[in-house]
């Protein structure tokens, strides 16, 4: 008897009711962005999941993919945890901007694919799905990926978006889906998943990257450091409600960028991609905005693997881990920042303490900061010749 009600149960689909349907569709669209296409599931089996669309933009600059109806059901928490208010979830996956996700092919089709299966995992397994929970789909993801597990992290995106509260009071959770390596499951169970994190931090943002580093292999040490992250910076214009454009949010990116480019510190597997930017900007001829080429084209981020060896050595002294003051390139446009305003009006309350937003785009900002970055690039070569 309990076979076949559990067979009944799975047969039924379990839908959303209007009300909590229209609520998840607002949370949606106000949090990630208007849906442009919803991949509608025409045979369901234990709950109706439907994936919507979310083109990219400025704000996002990555295609957007979430599950709707995986939270219609309410998953089997582990019991004496104080996790009742979390039986409810959707998924998220964000890919880049060009990937035909509507195609069938399982180059492109994979990531609709795997939410997909992960949305039915705590059904099919009278199990749950939480933040640091990891599946193991045990085999690669596609025939051009070898990752082949996904992790739970809470969802990307301005701060209220990793939870919907539904009409009647209840919790859903929206959990973003990061693809993983075998060797990253194997070092979460090991080391735990916020170790994990910490790793994939230094590989990858949250879109989806099949030729990534693989985070569970080799010391801390060898993975490609991520300097920094432009959607942090870029989203606290809209959150503070700053008078600026939010591409102010890649000027210090973009002057480090420049300077890099103008010394020939880019790694070859960079200049392969964008050889012919790195190429005019050291000539001195590039004619576009490299705010809008860290955004569009690098996924907001600049890594040390996009640098030469020497490069890649400056930066991690400079701009990566070790956060000393005395030779720190945040820390450096903060002071610029101070200098360029002076103390009374860097501090005032319309610059709500990111000062360094408003410092107006010119190539005397350019000129200034690549002044104190020489001096920066100097002291370490010194130091580092005196180490050897």
């Amino acid at each position: 008897m309990n076979r076949m009600m559990k067979w009944l149960k799975n047969l039924w689909a379990k839908r959303y009711t209007r009300e909590e349907m229209e609520a998840i569709e607002a949370h949606i669209e106000k949090y990630f962005g208007e849906c442009d296409a919803v991949l509608h599931e025409p045979f369901s089996r234990g709950v109706h999941v439907d994936v919507y669309a979310v083109r990219p933009s400025h704000k996002r600059n990555f295609a957007t993919l979430i599950t709707c109806g995986m939270g219609a059901r309410k998953m089997k928490v582990p019991e004496g945890k104080g996790l009742d208010e979390y039986a409810r979830a959707e998924l998220i996956i964000c890919l880049p901007p060009d990937w035909d996700f509507k195609q069938m092919d399982e180059k492109w089709s994979w990531p609709v694919l795997a939410v997909k299966a992960l949305s039915r995992f705590p059904l099919d397994t009278e199990g749950w799905l939480g933040y640091g929970c990891t599946v193991d789909f045990c085999h690669p993801m596609s025939r051009e990926n070898e990752q082949c597990g996904a992790l739970m992290t809470m969802a990307y995106g301005d701060k209220g978006c990793e939870v919907c509260t539904l009409p009647g009071g209840e919790k859903v959770w929206f959990y973003q889906v990061i693809p993983v390596f075998r060797e990253e499951m194997q070092f979460k169970e090991k080391h735990g998943v916020k170790r994990l994190i910490d790793r994939l931090q230094r590989v990858t943002g949250v879109v989806v990257n099949p030729d990534r580093h693989n985070a569970g292999v080799g010391n801390a040490d060898s993975l490609p450091v991520i300097m920094d992250i432009g959607e942090e910076h870029r989203r606290k214009v809209p959150e503070l409600k700053l008078p600026l454009e939010e591409i102010a949010g890649f000027q210090h990116m973009a002057i480090y960028l420049r300077w890099a480019m103008e010394h020939e510190l880019m790694d070859e597997y960079f200049l392969k991609q964008h050889g012919e930017v790195a190429r005019a900007v050291h000539e001195g001829s590039y004619q576009g905005d490299l705010r809008e080429f860290i955004r569009d084209h690098l996924k907001g981020d600049l890594r040390c693997d996009m640098f030469s060896k020497e490069g890649a050595d400056f930066a991690l002294w400079y701009y990566g881990e070790t956060m000393d003051e005395s030779h720190y390139y945040p820390c450096d446009v903060d002071n610029y920042a101070l200098n360029y305003f002076g103390e009374a009006k860097y501090n005032c309350d319309a610059f709500k303490t990111e000062g360094y937003l408003f410092v107006p785009w010119t190539e005397e900002y350019y000129q200034g900061m690549a002044k104190r970055i020489d001096e920066q690039f100097a002291k370490w070569r010194e130091e580092f010749s005196e180490a050897r």
